[in-house]
């Protein structure tokens, strides 16, 4: 028998379950890229975190329910993109995090989470949707490219060696 996945705003009784699951997307991140990712013990600190996203009027978070159990999460944040003179305006919707519990992955959940994020996106006038994925989630990437996503950019990092440490008694 399947079970129906429902996906919902997300409410403050969510807390304890989005922390889990923002907990586990953020250790798989972590293990990836510890230069980046701190090392986070528990759940407490994704709570502060989660409280200010759920108040925030210009911010949407969906769950994916089933049986009472929180299976996926997204946040967006609708923004104006800056004003130049070499860019024209344009209202954005920043798909900031999708995580999807480990266990139930591969089953249609973050394809509905996108989708209705991409449904508020639409009912705000939005256009255009971006989003940032890590060169490693290759499975993320590829979810993202199914949906329609294409590459516009690509963002580049490179450790600093030999720095030069700052001297003492004076600022740098």
């Amino acid at each position: 028998m399947k079970t129906s996945v429902a996906i919902r705003k997300a409410s403050l009784p969510d807390l304890p379950g989005l922390c889990h699951l923002y907990r586990e997307v953020h250790a798989f991140h972590q293990r990836a890229l510890p230069r980046v990712f701190r090392r986070i013990p528990g759940t407490a600190s994704f709570r502060g975190l989660l409280r200010d996203l759920l108040a925030d009027r210009n911010t949407v978070v969906f769950v994916a329910e089933a049986d009472g159990r929180l299976l996926g999460a997204v946040h967006a944040i609708l923004r104006k993109a800056s004003r130049t003179p070499l860019l024209n305006p344009r209202t954005l919707v920043i798909l900031e995090n999708l995580t999807v519990a480990m266990a139930t992955r591969r089953r249609g959940i973050g394809t509905a989470l996108c989708k209705a994020v991409e449904a508020w996106a639409a009912a705000r006038q939005a256009d255009e949707m971006q989003l940032h994925v890590w060169g490693f989630n290759r499975g993320a990437a590829a979810l993202y490219q199914r949906l329609g996503w294409r590459t516009t950019g690509l963002k580049m990092a490179k450790p600093v060696v030999n720095r030069i440490a700052p001297k003492r008694g004076r600022p740098s």
